[in-house]
């Protein structure tokens, strides 16, 4: 199978390949967020500080902000429909809860299995990502 796995998808995809390399011919990763070292200091975060900022995270203002950064020239009515779009995973009633104990979990770090994967590897990286 080609396995393909975006953003935090492809650490969960480096760990399957290194775990199963039977079952992966190759591998797809884009933007991937691999080479951080878990959450580092959020995971010291006291859970109430932790649960303030998953809330600013999901927050209408900061996605529109970004949305402005990231797509300039855009109308401000595109950019409220993206950042509608952009934010809808936070919407679920277990988001908060799981963001939290991610974070406080120390994330997901697999920066030491990535010189293990031995797959042929397409990597897909924008120029500002």
């Amino acid at each position: 199978m080609i396995l393909v796995g975006p953003s935090l998808g492809a650490a969960v995809a480096i760990d399957f390949v290194v775990n199963h390399p039977e079952a992966v011919e190759k591998l797809v990763l884009i933007d991937a967020s691999v080479y951080a070292e878990g959450t580092g200091n959020l995971a010291t975060l006291p859970r109430i500080a932790a649960y303030a900022g998953v809330y600013l995270l999901k927050s209408i203002p900061l996605h529109l902000y970004v949305n402005v950064l990231a797509f300039a020239g855009i109308s401000f009515g595109t950019s409220l429909d993206w950042t509608n779009v952009g934010r809808l995973h936070c919407l679920y009633p277990w988001w908060d809860d799981a963001t939290v104990d991610f974070m406080i979990s120390g994330g997901y770090n697999v920066s030491a299995q990535i010189q293990q994967v031995k797959q042929k590897t397409l990597i897909i990286w924008g120029e500002d990502d």
